[in-house]
């Protein structure tokens, strides 16, 4: 029970000291009591009292608590109560018989589902993925009461969905207030996976994105893209900020390579299941000046290579006329050129499939 309120009628109009004659009573919500009194003729009339409420539901009586004679009544409303417009319908008597013509006066009941929205939440909050936010209706409100049953004026949430309050005010009027969720994505930034340089060799690293509109290296520049070249090894970072103000960001380590250990796969799989079906050499991508050369067990050569090596450029275990080789060992020259030196590997390896 929250407060007392006082519903004029009859010959003396006297309403409580925070409402005059006539207004409208603050509105209560479900799962409250709240006091209702009138004043009438010398303090001696008997007072009846029926309250309808939408659809002509009308409040049993058990729910009408009357005080003295009447002029005074509690409500409890109910949980299950439907939010609208309740109408207030009192009757006074007078101690010699007369009957006042009834007096009428409406009260909003608030529900978690029908209700008059007060405005304190805006209709939609947005947050950062692997954030959080702190929802606020403002502190001119005497309580809160959220839907987990938490008392603070403040919710903080991590997760995207619907929010509710229950908020009584200053006149002690009640209602709810609602806000709906939503999880922004961060902006998607990859710079790659680590990698070796040699020599002359330069990387440019690229970091753009149509949703980006900032970025920050660890060096400093806020291009989209940095231009990398061999140099020690280096640890290289890029934040990015997005038009909703997310942040993410990548990083690459950049190593210098030594042309004389070279990682070389010794085995690879053609057998079109997407897995290992290429015999790829991941240390030669960023070079310029790769010849590679492989011969079955007879010295015929099955395939070649010259020039820049990338992905595309692996061996599929096919021979120089694209037929399949088949199960075997191969041996392999390869010959790479970098600032003026060139670097030679000899080795075999294995079709299995």
């Amino acid at each position: 029970m929250r407060n007392y309120y006082l519903i004029a009628l009859f010959v003396t109009l006297i309403f409580s000291v925070k409402h005059s004659a006539g207004q409208n009573l603050p509105s209560a919500c479900v799962g409250t009591v709240e006091k209702y009194g009138v004043k009438g003729l010398n303090g001696t009339s008997i007072f009846s009292w029926s309250i309808v409420g939408p659809g002509g539901f009308t409040v049993p009586s058990v729910n009408i608590q009357v005080f003295a004679k009447g002029d005074s009544i509690a409500v409890t409303w109910d949980n299950n109560f439907v939010g609208g417009v309740y109408s207030f319908m009192v009757t006074e008597t007078t101690p010699w018989g007369c009957v006042g013509a009834p007096y009428e006066q409406d009260v909003v009941i608030n529900s978690p589902t029908i209700f008059v929205p007060v405005g304190a939440l805006p209709e939609l909050l947005k947050f950062c993925q692997n954030g959080n936010i702190t929802i606020d209706p403002g502190s001119s409100y005497k309580n809160y009461l959220w839907q987990d049953g938490s008392k603070d004026q403040t919710f903080i949430t991590n997760t995207a969905g619907t929010y509710r309050v229950r908020l009584i005010g200053a006149d002690y009027s009640c209602s709810y207030d609602t806000t709906q969720v939503t999880i922004n994505p961060l902006p998607v930034v990859n710079l790659g996976r680590d990698t070796s340089l040699c020599g002359g060799q330069a990387l440019m690293l690229d970091a753009y994105n149509s949703t980006v509109t900032s970025y920050l290296w660890s060096s400093g520049d806020i291009t989209s893209n940095l231009l990398v070249g061999a140099g020690l090894s280096q640890n290289i970072w890029v934040q990015v900020t997005d038009e909703n103000g997310c942040v993410n960001s990548d990083s690459i380590k950049i190593g210098l390579c030594d042309p004389n250990h070279m990682r070389i796969p010794y085995v690879f799989t053609p057998n079109g299941d997407g897995a290992n079906d290429r015999w790829e050499i991941p240390d030669f991508v960023f070079f310029t000046d790769v010849d590679i050369r492989v011969y079955n067990r007879y010295g015929k050569e099955v395939f070649a290579h010259s020039g820049v090596y990338d992905a595309a450029s692996a061996w599929d275990g096919r021979d120089l006329n694209h037929r399949e080789l088949p199960m075997d060992s191969y041996h392999y020259i390869i010959r790479v050129t970098s600032d003026g030196k060139s670097y030679s590997f000899r080795g075999s390896v294995t079709i299995i499939r």
